[in-house]
């Protein structure tokens, strides 16, 4: 790792222990416990490096992610949850496009070589974040189309990151075909799209919110099962 990825680095740490701050301090704990999770285990993954720089290894960089993988499907799972449990109708829609997506993502994972760190980076990881993706794209998706009420925390949240876990999949993909070596530029895109992700959330969470209007209902919810 090179100063100016160490910079970075450094950067993405302060932003994500001011957002785990914010989230005490604002009382947004609670609106979403596993995104607090994930958030507390980013920090832990980016720290330890910088702490101990001989735990930067392709062997750490592995078990971080696959710490980070059920966190991202768990976060779908329970913003899904919140937002869709007081509409039957929607949530019966959600619950089978949950199960059509993790289905997907486990043939995809099945499917994909396995022959060390570089297939995990460039075909197992990306296949897994592609799910993650997917999962909170048709969320958001079914949240449009029945037009359901929405905490701006949340919109803002999960709308910033879907494109961010593609930018990382797509960065992933052409590391793996170029090498790392030679896809430094790259990496400075996903390091400064991430930073800009937790620049982002930072202001999620801190800013102050509007009381919101109470929407009117939406027909299509009315009888669907």
């Amino acid at each position: 790792m090179n100063l100016a990825q160490k910079t970075i680095a450094v950067l993405g740490l302060i932003l994500i222990g001011a957002a785990l701050v914010g989230l005490v301090v604002r009382r947004r704990y609670k609106y979403w416990w596993f995104f607090d999770l994930y958030l507390l285990a980013a920090f832990i993954g980016t720290a330890v490096p910088h702490v101990t720089p001989q735990w930067y290894t392709p062997a750490f960089y592995q078990a971080k992610e696959m710490v980070y993988t059920p966190l991202r499907f768990a976060m779908a799972l329970e913003i899904g949850l919140r937002i869709f449990r007081s509409f039957p109708g929607a949530l019966a829609t959600a619950r089978r496009l949950v199960l059509l997506v993790l289905i997907g993502t486990l043939v995809a994972i099945l499917l994909a070589p396995y022959e060390g760190y570089e297939t995990f980076v460039g075909d197992l990881l990306p296949r897994i974040v592609n799910g993650t993706v997917w999962l909170f794209s048709g969320l958001a998706a079914l949240i449009l189309w029945y037009r359901l009420p929405l905490k701006p925390f949340y919109k803002r949240v999960v709308l910033s990151y879907v494109p961010y876990l593609f930018i990382s999949t797509v960065v992933m993909t052409l590391l793996a075909k170029r090498g790392w070596e030679k896809g430094a530029n790259i990496q400075y895109l996903n390091q400064l799209a991430y930073v800009a992700l937790l620049a982002y959330w930072n202001y999620a969470i801190w800013r102050d919110d509007p009381a919101p209007a109470a929407p009117a209902p939406d027909p299509r919810l009315q009888g669907i099962a």
